[in-house]
């Protein structure tokens, strides 16, 4: 079995209607699933005004919520120091995923949040944080908007001090990835060693309470 550092654990957010394919390149290594439950939306539920742009949020409304809903219960579930969540759709690109693991864990004192993989991103609005092997990003000082746009939800890490600022977090409509690029201290890695693979669908795709 591959050994993982102590202080981290790692949940997989799933969906019991859905197959979990992030288990095939977990089989070694100790983890959990933490099936979301098929909650409905809340009555009189309304996206905020700012958060209509984003077709996650405006298109797939039910969907949306229950994924962050998911990652949101997920993480309050967590019990050690840190703890690595994986989308159920995750896939490993190479081996390296349990060497960086080290290296993510280290930022964790200067970040709330720090994800292992990145995409949709922009390299020039983004400075490398860290001097080592593995490369981590984090938004420019000098960059004005007031969004950071980096899909980073897909793998992240997330210390158990934070947890409790995500719970209390009432969904408006921010999409996951935003939500947590945008809200707390947060870098990414960059080349990531996953791949967001929807062969099975996506959660997110869900349009009315089932």
């Amino acid at each position: 079995m591959l050994k993982i550092p102590e202080s981290l654990e790692i949940i997989i957010v799933g969906n019991k209607r859905k197959e979990i394919i992030t288990t095939e390149f977990l089989k070694d290594v100790p983890h959990r699933v933490f099936y979301t439950f098929d909650y409905d939306l809340p009555k009189d539920f309304k996206i905020k005004s700012e958060f209509l742009k984003y077709k996650s949020s405006s298109q797939f409304v039910l969907g949306a919520y229950r994924c962050f809903r998911g990652h949101q219960d997920a993480i309050n579930s967590m019990e050690k120091d840190y703890a690595l969540i994986f989308e159920d759709d995750a896939i490993v690109d190479n081996d390296s995923w349990i060497d960086v693991l080290d290296s993510a864990i280290s930022l964790m004192d200067r970040f709330d949040i720090v994800s292992l993989h990145g995409r949709g991103f922009d390299y020039s609005k983004f400075d490398v944080v860290n001097k080592g092997i593995y490369k981590f990003y984090h938004k420019k000082s000098f960059v004005r908007e007031n969004e950071s746009w980096v899909l980073g939800a897909l793998a992240y890490i997330v210390k158990k001090s934070t947890k409790e600022k995500i719970g209390r977090e009432v969904y408006e409509g921010n999409p996951m990835d935003l939500y947590i690029a945008n809200n707390f201290d947060f870098c990414f890695l960059d080349p990531s060693p996953f791949v967001h693979d929807r062969r099975k669908g996506s959660l997110i795709e869900q349009r009315k309470c089932i």
